[in-house]
């Protein structure tokens, strides 16, 4: 919105709201700070198009296709941008047969497909082996395309259990769904998008501070984050529609969670019997 709208943000709001999610005690204090910064959200968002979030996750994190109109040749360009990264970036930073390197852009429609990876699955899928494929994935992750997201755990336990992957812009997922022959539509897909944005906002603020890391719940039905910083663990559910906190609650219980909460577009509520909270999607993009 700052470059397409030179819409300012409002100093301050951020670092509040980044304050209240995180570094809080408990619920309640979490609850009570985000309700006192209503006034200052509501101000930012009031002469907004709230069609802006959708358009946001769909293309608006690669701001390059702020100068289009056309959405079909917003998506033209970033097929263009990770063919490019694809074929000039990665040959830089691998040493990939010519066979491997023609099955890349397959493999990343593959991870748009489903974020929980299985390499094993991958390998035989496309014949690779499976050191090749784990080779595969390091580059993707060096040329910031993939953000891996381990399960939480032992490090032995993270070996052994499939990892996460999103990509680090949703409009790279987007764009193989509008692109190549996907039959869904945005209602189906929109939820992969947002974790892709979630992951992204969480990895670069947690990359800020020493001794913080993101991981995911890798339990049936477990939270699609855990954020651990400062002896606190933190239990984060991700989608749209309303939420009764039963992932979070879940891991929460396993983790022994400081207190959870979930990113969605509903309205700030709290539950004092499950320690959680709801942050509007009008928040959390703010921080």
């Amino acid at each position: 919105m700052l470059l397409k709208d030179r819409k300012f943000p409002i100093p301050g709001l951020g670092k509040s709201i980044r304050d209240a999610i995180f570094n809080s005690s408990d619920a309640n204090e979490v609850y009570q700070k985000l309700h006192k910064l209503q006034a200052g959200v509501n101000k930012y968002w009031i002469d907004i198009n709230r069609l802006e979030i959708d358009n946001y996750l769909k293309y608006g994190t690669l701001p390059f296709t702020l100068q289009y109109t056309q959405e079909p040749l917003m998506y033209a360009q970033i097929e263009q941008t990770l063919t490019n990264i694809l074929s000039k970036d990665i040959s830089q930073l691998s040493k990939f047969d010519t066979s491997t390197m023609s099955k890349l852009s397959q493999i990343l429609y593959a991870v748009a497909g489903s974020s929980i990876t299985s390499l094993t699955r991958l390998s035989k899928t496309f014949d690779l082996a499976i050191n090749t494929l784990i080779d595969v994935f390091e580059v993707f992750e060096k040329s910031e395309m993939l953000l891996r997201i381990y399960p939480h755990g032992s490090h032995f336990g993270q070996v052994r259990k499939p990892s996460k992957y999103l990509f680090v812009s949703p409009a790279y997922r987007s764009m193989f769904y509008n692109l190549i022959g996907s039959t869904y539509s945005y209602d189906n897909y929109k939820g992969q998008l947002l974790e892709d944005a979630v992951g992204l906002y969480l990895y670069r603020l947690l990359g800020l501070r020493f001794g913080a890391s993101l991981t995911y719940d890798n339990a049936e039905g477990g939270a699609d984050f855990i954020v651990s910083v400062d002896d606190k663990k933190i239990p984060i559910e991700v989608g749209y529609g309303e939420k009764d906190f039963s992932q979070v609650s879940r891991t929460m219980k396993s983790i022994n969670g400081a207190y959870a909460f979930s990113v969605s577009p509903s309205r700030l509520k709290y539950s004092e019997a499950k320690s959680a909270i709801s942050v509007p999607l009008s928040y959390f993009l703010l921080i």
